[in-house]
């Protein structure tokens, strides 16, 4: 601690309080404050140095000499607002990340439910002109094909947490009236009718 558990001693004999008061006062065992004074710690906690600067009647800074070094002072604020700095810097980077994320996230809800209604729009529309049960069976077929597709591709999204449910329910109220054909993924959604 180079000196200051001297300077420390020295007050406390000065001002007539023994090493107890002083524990005490710090609230700490009599072996800790002991040790304080006898150069046996590391270092002083910031707390523990208020509590035995306000025991002796100083200052923590003249205590710990902190108002003699105005270098020092001015060094440590330098570094605080370094810091401050690279926290904002973070903080927008975040923030810009995040952003990213629901853009990228709207517009990967927005290719799927497009394609979606693309395709079975293109299928409905053939639907309605098959000549035989044989092509309606077939496009019936490819209807549930594009949904399978569909509902495998939302599930792996949902499942690893890149979407959920509301980022799909969120898009179909926004472009209510865009989209013909829906997924048929919610129980209030009604299908494909034709």
């Amino acid at each position: 601690m180079k000196g200051i558990e001297g300077k420390i001693m020295k007050l406390r004999i000065e001002k007539g309080i023994s090493k107890a008061d002083m524990s005490r006062a710090c609230s700490i065992t009599p072996t800790a404050y002991s040790n304080i004074e006898e150069d046996l710690t590391e270092s002083i906690n910031i707390e523990t140095g208020r509590k035995i600067a306000k025991a002796l009647g100083i200052s923590f800074n003249e205590l710990f000499e902190i108002e003699g070094d105005s270098q020092k002072i001015d060094e440590l604020n330098n570094e605080i607002q370094l810091f401050k700095n690279r926290i904002a810097e973070k903080s927008l980077l975040i923030e810009s990340l995040i952003n990213e994320k629901a853009h990228i996230k709207d517009h990967l809800v927005m290719q799927m439910v497009s394609a979606y209604s693309f395709e079975t729009g293109v299928v409905a529309s053939e639907f309605t002109s098959a000549n035989s049960d044989e092509d309606k069976v077939g496009r019936s077929q490819l209807l549930d094909g594009i949904q399978r597709v569909f509902d495998i591709n939302k599930e792996y999204y949902i499942r690893t947490g890149f979407l959920s449910q509301s980022d799909f329910d969120n898009h179909y109220k926004e472009m209510k009236g865009m989209y013909h054909y829906l997924p048929n993924d919610k129980p209030d959604k009604p299908g494909l009718s034709f």
